[in-house]
């Protein structure tokens, strides 16, 4: 006992004598919007270990991948997913001596007696820890609560950043909290019971590392930030306190003369703001996941096993790229879409493997169609040539994705002996925009063939939309440091561990009964804290400045641009990420496009990569169907007059839906099968 007060008085020496942000964050005041590289040194503190902290990573990774993932494919095909869960389950229920003292130094004697009483429900009438029925029938959830999180709340700071491999902390407070911890469990006295956990839980936790991993650029910058906005939600409780319910407010652009039809997706959608419901997008993932088997084991039937990846090299000699391919069943084969192909481009950023992107897949394999996915142009693993390490230039962009597109049909037929009878090219986003440009290419030079063209929400002018994207972070300007990172710390909270949930469990509106009452958002279980109009702007702003982020350091990383200030190196990115975060838009434009494309100017580069430029392609071409929102947010009034003069009814239009927020909805699929079908 007098050792562990001793180390326990040294650890708290030691955090003492670290940085401490959170005094700087709950003073700081507005008039500056934070960006990844502020939020990274103001959450966990400088990092001046990075490259012993990247080498550990390093390890964290390969261990992951390499290790955790072959084992996996043995372990889960003896042991279904369920049992894994129920181990997880034990180990957690050992794990509560942690938990209690945490809360009882905290002074959260109420927590305290939740985690007592967990233990002795759970450990008696949940059979040992295996069933949760505290949590089930008692409604007493399992706290969050660990050492780290005391010492955070006894005012110590978290230092400088540190990892060591496979641990979850990322600081040195962290670190003592967690030698604490694992003193503290119970396994710590139970032979082997800690590498059978530990190695449970790794392999358990492998899908969501994957998910939150794959197609990453830097994959420790990702990890960090991640887990240092878990760790401050966490820390500060954020999501657990119920709010005011945001008013009930009905948003509905009115815009008179509309000749295209329009689709209402009231009553049963109940639209809050534009903003809100595009963060339904989420909502739209894949439904056929239910299987009693992890993903890795070979009779795992879930739909995201169910595709083939192939690399195919284009004809502009540009490294391959890989895409994915679903066949339909052939129980839903009919005559008129047998061997039908669908080619669909995602949106920025989106990866062929993308959750919404496997969604539309399969939507469309439920429909009797085949499909192949490919990544988006505004992604890193795309812009890997200097031939087109910059995209931003949709008639460019379009002639890339166009040879790539003949080179994953060409593939199709020699590795698949798979000859379509019919191509439908469709795109969502950024996607749709270049499947426009593609469909005036080929009235030009037929080089797909396709017999259709599907736009779901393109953006009039790509370079104008990712202004009004960049400035959907203006609002978290009127906010203190300490607002901040609460509002976006709760979105964490709540966005983050249910993203990878094998159900949508996002927030969807429940309807007020009577006109003016206040709305709720639930969480299909539960009541949880709405989401504010200003929230949802920086959220999907923080989204696109992300996935921008990786195609810029893609570009240094590869020697595709220079920075006169910071080098590259794989050891130490800090500098340049701090660089790359404080660009705009037309610093992007004037500092990479512009030099690649010499005898373009500024306006016609604006200009051409628009649809206006496509007028005459828009009006002239029956083969192009387009879906899209009224109330989009990164169109205007004029665009939506364009579109609807030029396409005429060729183009549907719903009333509500943000961006691509309408996805997950009945009518929005209906139209869009109708759409691909040439309906």
């Amino acid at each position: 006992m007098k050792r562990l007060f001793s180390a326990f008085a040294a650890a708290v020496m030691l955090c003492g004598c670290a940085l401490k942000p959170e005094a700087s964050i709950n003073s700081g005041l507005p008039g500056k919007a934070r960006t990844f590289s502020d939020a990274s040194v103001e959450l966990g503190g400088d990092d001046p270990i990075e490259p012993f902290n990247r080498s550990m990573f390093f390890v964290t990774d390969t261990l992951m991948m390499y290790v955790v993932r072959p084992v996996s494919w043995i372990y889960g095909t003896v042991i279904p997913e369920e049992v894994c869960y129920r181990i997880q389950n034990v180990s957690d229920n050992l794990a509560f001596p942690g938990r209690m003292v945490s809360c009882l130094l905290q002074w959260k004697c109420a927590g305290a007696g939740t985690e007592l009483a967990r233990f002795l429900v759970n450990s008696t009438w949940g059979v040992a820890g295996i069933f949760d029925p505290a949590d089930y029938y008692l409604h007493l959830a399992r706290r969050t609560e660990n050492m780290g999180h005391t010492f955070a709340v006894w005012g110590i700071g978290p230092g400088c950043v540190f990892l060591l491999p496979i641990c979850t902390f990322t600081n040195f407070r962290d670190f003592i909290g967690w030698a604490f911890d694992t003193v503290l469990d119970l396994k710590f006295i139970l032979p082997y019971a800690n590498t059978i956990a530990g190695s449970n839980r790794a392999i358990n936790e492998l899908e969501n590392y994957v998910s939150l991993m794959d197609g990453e650029r830097d994959r420790y910058s990702r990890f960090k930030l991640g887990l240092l906005a878990l760790r401050y939600a966490e820390i500060h409780d954020l999501g657990k306190q119920m709010l005011t319910p945001i008013p009930y407010r009905r948003v509905q652009p009115v815009y008179p003369g509309i000749h295209g039809r329009i689709v209402s997706l009231e009553p049963a959608y109940y639209s809050v703001d534009p903003l809100s419901d595009t963060l339904r997008s989420q909502l739209f993932q894949v439904k056929n996941c239910h299987s009693m088997w992890l993903k890795t084991s070979p009779w795992n039937t879930d739909f995201v096993t169910q595709g083939s990846v192939r690399s195919v090299r284009d004809a502009s000699g540009a490294p391959e790229r890989e895409y994915e391919f679903f066949r339909a069943s052939k129980k839903l084969k009919e005559p008129d879409k047998k061997n039908t192909l669908v080619l669909f481009l995602p949106g920025v950023g989106a990866r062929y493997s993308g959750k919404s992107v496997r969604a539309f897949a399969e939507l469309l394999t439920d429909n009797g169609y085949d499909v192949a996915t490919t990544s988006s142009v505004m992604h890193w693993e795309f812009a890997n040539t200097r031939k087109c390490a910059f995209p931003g230039y949709a008639p460019d962009d379009a002639k890339n994705l166009r040879l790539h597109l003949k080179a994953v049909i060409d593939d199709l037929k020699k590795e698949f002996k798979y000859v379509p009878e019919k191509i439908v090219l469709a795109g969502s986003s950024l996607g749709g925009l270049h499947t426009l440009h593609i469909a005036a290419l080929e009235e030009k030079e037929p080089l797909l063939k396709a017999d259709r063209y599907v736009a779901v929400n393109p953006p009039a002018n790509p370079l104008e939309s990712m202004r009004k994207l960049y400035a959907m972070l203006d609002p978290a300007k009127e906010w203190s440091c300490g607002q901040y990172y609460r509002y976006m710390g709760d979105l964490v909270q709540k966005f983050a561990p249910l993203a990878n949930r094998p159900e949508p469990f996002l927030i969807v509106p429940q309807r007020p009964q009577h006109e003016g009452e206040s709305g709720n958002l639930l969480l299909q279980a539960a009541l949880t804290r709405p989401l504010s109009m200003e929230q949802a702007s920086v959220a999907i702003s923080l989204s696109f400045r992300l996935d921008m982020r990786q195609v810029i350091m893609n570009a240094f990383q590869r020697g595709f641009a220079t920075s006169p200030k910071n080098k590259y190196s794989w050891f130490s990115r800090e500098k340049l990420y701090h660089e790359i975060d404080s660009m705009s838009v037309d610093d992007y434009v004037d500092r990479f496009i512009l030099p690649d494309h010499k005898g373009v100017s500024k306006d016609q580069l604006v200009y051409e990569s628009g649809v206006q430029s496509l007028e005459k392609s828009l009006a002239a071409n029956d083969r192009i169907r387009v879906l899209h929102n009224l109330d989009d947010p990164i169109i205007e009034e004029k665009d939506v007059r364009f579109y609807d003069r030029v396409l005429g009814s060729k183009i549907t239009w719903f009333d509500h839906g943000g961006h691509l927020g309408n996805l997950y909805t009945e009518p929005f699929q209906k139209n869009f099968l109708d759409a691909v079908a040439g309906k």
